[in-house]
C-alpha cells in the first residue's frame, strides 16, 4: 500500500478530523500532565511516604502480635501481616444543605486550599501468617488463630499457623 491510498481511506471516514484532534489533545494532556504534575517534593512524598508508612504499620502490628504469641511459642516465631488498601483520610464536610455536601477547606497564602482532616483510618489487616515453635500442636495453633482473629477482627480463614521445621 502506498501513502496516497492510506490518506484517501482516512479522508473517507466520517469524523476523522474530530478523532485526530481528540488524539492530539489527549497526547498533549499526558505530556503536560507529566511535566507539570506537581513539585518534585510532592512527587517524592507521594512515592516514598505511602509505602514507608504502610510497611512501618505492618511491622508494628507484626511486633505487637509477636509479643503476644511469644509466651506460647517459647519466643521462637516469625510473623507476617498483609494489609488491605492503604490509609484513608476522612475530611470535614459541610452538611447544612439537603443537596450540597462540600468539603470544608482552609485557605492559606503559602499552600492554597487544604481540606480539614478529621481522622486518619489505618488500613485493614488482610491476612496473618505465623510460623513458630509448637505451631504443629493443635492447641497452640488454635490459641494463636483465636488471638489473631480477636486482635485484627478477621475470620480464621485469613490466619495461617505452622510449625518450624515441619
Amino acid at each position: 500500500m502506498n501513502d496516497e491510498s492510506i490518506f484517501k481511506r482516512l479522508k473517507g471516514i466520517k469524523g476523522i478530523g474530530i478523532i485526530l484532534c481528540g488524539g492530539v489533545i489527549g497526547v498533549l494532556l499526558i505530556v503536560f500532565g507529566t511535566l507539570y504534575g506537581g513539585s518534585p517534593a510532592e512527587k517524592k512524598e507521594l512515592a516514598g511516604g505511602g509505602i514507608s508508612a504502610y510497611t512501618e504499620y505492618a511491622a508494628y502490628l507484626e511486633k505487637k502480635l509477636g509479643e503476644q504469641i511469644a509466651p506460647l511459642t517459647g519466643g521462637v516465631y516469625s510473623v507476617m501481616i498483609t494489609l488491605e488498601g492503604g490509609e484513608e483520610t476522612v475530611c470535614a464536610r459541610d452538611t447544612t444543605g439537603e443537596e450540597r455536601r462540600e468539603y470544608v477547606v482552609v485557605r492559606s497564602s503559602s499552600s492554597g486550599e487544604q481540606a480539614i482532616p478529621l481522622k486518619l483510618l489505618a488500613p485493614d489487616v488482610m491476612g496473618v501468617s505465623v510460623v513458630c515453635a509448637g505451631g504443629g500442636s493443635a492447641s497452640v495453633r488454635s490459641e494463636i488463630i483465636a488471638m489473631a482473629c480477636a486482635l485484627f477482627n478477621i475470620p480464621s480463614t485469613r490466619v495461617y499457623v505452622g510449625g518450624i521445621g515441619q
